[in-house]
């Protein structure tokens, strides 16, 4: 829309819009949104882990640079995230898919290599997933035994003390 030449502002619902964009890319809207900002953050925050992820930085910030290190270091990383997020955000807006990476590769390489690299950073992506959620027990197996110690300091990791913890936390997490 061209704001020089038209001065009133249309505004439209939001399914409606999601669906005129849909259309746009070939699909029909099979699937109905029930997000709304605070869904959606919460969810954020929920797969992010923050905290969790924080406090399994905390012990190394500590060790190798102390707080001075963990300020900057937090300053440094959220700069570096602003500039992705800017970055990004032009071809986010043109092509709004679940897919992400993938799709992009797959309209802006148009050929039969732009395809196979598509299909391999797709496979890259659920790898990824499948890391994160390894990783993710990992920590909390780790972060539980700790936890452990500290309240019973008199008590020693057993040869499969890890395994036995991360076969009870994952089937509570549903990672089974």
């Amino acid at each position: 829309m061209d704001l020089a030449t038209d001065t009133t502002l249309k505004f439209t619902d939001q399914n409606v819009q999601d669906a005129s964009d849909l259309a746009e890319f070939g699909h029909d809207q099979s699937l109905q949104r029930k997000f709304n900002i605070w869904s959606m953050l919460a969810l954020a925050f929920c797969v992010l882990g923050t905290w969790s992820t924080f406090a399994q930085d905390l012990t190394d910030g500590f060790i190798n640079g102390g707080p001075v290190s963990i300020l900057w270091g937090l300053a440094l990383v959220t700069f570096c995230n602003t500039c992705v997020a800017i970055s990004l955000g032009e071809i986010c807006s043109s092509m709004p898919t679940a897919l992400g990476q993938a799709y992009w590769i797959f309209r802006l390489w148009d050929s039969p290599l732009g395809r196979f690299v598509s299909y391999m950073c797709a496979w890259i992506n659920v790898f990824g997933w499948w890391t994160l959620a390894a990783s993710q027990v990992a920590f909390m197996t780790n972060f539980i035994l700790g936890m452990k110690v500290m309240f019973n300091v008199n008590w020693t990791r057993k040869p499969l003390s890890e395994l036995y913890t991360a076969s009870v936390y994952r089937p509570i997490v549903g990672y089974d």
